[in-house]
């Protein structure tokens, strides 16, 4: 082989050696923006996350003040029910009282032969 030869030997290979290199290097770039791409993705799907997270902790926040309010209101109801049923209480004391006096003055009536009002 004469020293044309190789140096025209050395040129084409070298020559496909850049050509290989430069097409490594578009499949790299294209390789890494699609990666690139693939990090900004994640990391708005973070973002997103730590948003809903946020979001539903100050729902249950809210929600937790909610069932303390029911509870109060419960506790209240339970209280004035208390109260109810003591008046209840009272007042069918009261009609019984009543009903017996009502009997007790009828039987009274009866026995002394006074018309009925």
């Amino acid at each position: 082989m004469s020293l044309l030869g190789a140096t025209i030997l050395a040129a084409v290979a070298d020559s496909v050696l850049a050509v290989g290199a430069i097409i490594t290097a578009i499949f790299a770039f294209l390789a890494f923006r699609t990666e690139a791409e693939e990090v900004r993705a994640i990391e708005r799907q973070v973002k997103d996350q730590q948003e809903l997270t946020r979001q539903q902790a100050e729902l249950l926040k809210i929600q937790s003040g909610q069932l303390e309010l029911q509870r109060q209101q419960l506790d209240d109801q339970r209280k004035a029910s208390a109260l109810q049923a003591e008046v209840l209480e009272l007042e069918a004391s009261e009609l019984l009282a009543s009903l017996n006096e009502r009997k007790r003055e009828a039987e009274r009536q009866r026995k002394t032969g006074a018309p009925d009002r």
